[in-house]
């Protein structure tokens, strides 16, 4: 059996869970991406667009982390409760290793690491 990876992904983190015949495995991945609250009057715009950018740059290295993790010969599932998981699908499609496969996205709750294998293993049957 190939290697079948399922990345549960939000913000604030990720867990890259793997299987195979052999083992599974389960790596967590912080974010570091900053969270503001944008309030204030037109004099705010200039610094409300650069904490935007900046927050961009950082969703950036947190997926470009996260790809880096996974094998460019497994089959590949993002599930998780936020938009994070569709950005990170459109980071995954830039990469040449990822560009012809397929990449489903799921949305789910919250989960368990314990949790998280199971729906991986089920999805991947």
């Amino acid at each position: 059996m190939e290697n079948k990876t399922g990345i549960w992904v939000d913000f604030e983190k990720a867990f890259i869970i793997e299987t195979n015949n052999k083992q599974d495995s389960i790596t967590k991945v912080d974010s570091n991406i900053e969270h503001f609250n944008a309030h204030g009057g037109p004099a705010d715009n200039v610094s409300e667009t650069r904490l935007l950018e900046r927050n961009l740059h950082q969703q950036k290295e947190f997926f470009h982390a996260v790809i880096n993790k996974v094998k460019p010969s497994s089959d590949v599932v993002i599930f998780g409760p936020a938009e994070a998981k569709i950005n990170l699908k459109k980071e995954f499609l830039k990469h040449n290793s990822f560009k012809s496969k397929l990449i489903p996205v799921e949305t789910s709750d919250n989960m368990t690491e314990n949790q998280m294998l199971a729906w991986v293993k089920d999805y991947m049957i």
